[in-house]
């Protein structure tokens, strides 16, 4: 009998990390914009858009020639993705996943945490996050979301705040907006939150018979 319960237990406690590890997410994405290799676009002579290696910037501030540049057809960046969220700060958030995501923008930092289903896919797709300021230079930065789940925590710090070697002043801006842009929604997996139901059965179970 001991035997017995010792194993269910065992099987509880299993199902119960089983499902919380199919659930659990690759945790927050932390972008600091005065750290490399971000820092690279702060340098004169950018074009508009200055390609990099995580991604591209540019210099144009007004809103719809930037999209235009990265959605638009005549120079498209991203062809055939969509801006799923925007975040204007003071609470103004626009586009399809507008439910699915919350975010804070406060001076030259920012955050976009998920708060439900469905989210931006990124199989086989990456997502990227758009980070605009109408009058730094650059003005905005296009970032590929490296190892991004797409419902882990964005942070993004000290935007806006380096030396320009053009102007020899500090521009002193902040975030404006915030957006996220990917190729195609997605929605949990039955067998994630199948699995997901067992691990809190489990936990209940496990609770009932180290009572006994």
């Amino acid at each position: 009998m001991k035997r017995t319960k010792t194993f269910l237990v065992g099987l509880c406690v299993g199902l119960m990390v089983l499902g919380v590890a199919a659930s659990a997410s690759a945790g927050q994405i932390t972008i600091d914009a005065s750290q490399p290799p971000y820092t690279a676009a702060q340098y004169a002579g950018l074009g508009d858009p200055t390609t990099f290696p995580w991604g591209w910037a540019g210099t144009a501030s007004d809103n719809n020639a930037i999209m235009n540049m990265i959605l638009g057809p005549t120079a498209p960046l991203l062809p055939g993705y969509t801006e799923y969220y925007k975040n204007e700060g003071g609470g103004v958030e626009e586009g399809s996943l507008k439910d699915s995501y919350s975010g804070i923008i406060n001076g030259n930092d920012a955050t976009i945490s998920s708060t439900g289903s469905p989210y931006i896919s990124t199989s086989p797709y990456p997502a990227y996050v758009l980070v605009k300021d109408g009058s730094a230079t650059p003005n905005w930065y296009l970032i590929k979301l490296d190892g991004w789940d797409g419902f882990s925590d964005i942070i993004l710090d000290n935007f806006f705040l380096d030396w320009n070697p053009a102007e020899g002043n500090q521009y002193g801006g902040s975030i404006s907006h915030a957006s996220l842009l990917g190729k195609g929604i997605a929605v949990p997996e039955p067998t994630s939150l199948l699995l997901l139901g067992f691990g809190l059965v489990g936990l209940a179970g496990a609770r009932r018979m180290l009572r006994k």
